[in-house]
């Protein structure tokens, strides 16, 4: 998860993944699912798509909002 850096603000969360530049935007809610909808920003540069990237971001996310109290561990 070093790999990306998760910025949480209210019910919002980004998951920025710093060697592709791709930015990830989830919805955080206190009852199941936790982690909801998900879009991607793509860097069009990037050499590697998103589309690998979205179970490691969606984790990424949820580690910091259970981190933060946002959702039960």
């Amino acid at each position: 998860m070093g790999t990306f850096t998760v910025r949480i603000e209210g019910g919002y969360a980004t998951a920025t993944h710093h060697p592709s530049g791709h930015v990830f935007e989830f919805s955080i809610a206190p009852t199941a699912p936790h982690i909801r909808g998900g879009i991607v920003r793509e860097n069009q540069k990037a050499e590697r798509g998103p589309d690998s990237l979205w179970g490691a971001a969606r984790d990424a996310v949820l580690v910091e909002a259970r981190a933060a109290g946002l959702i039960p561990k």
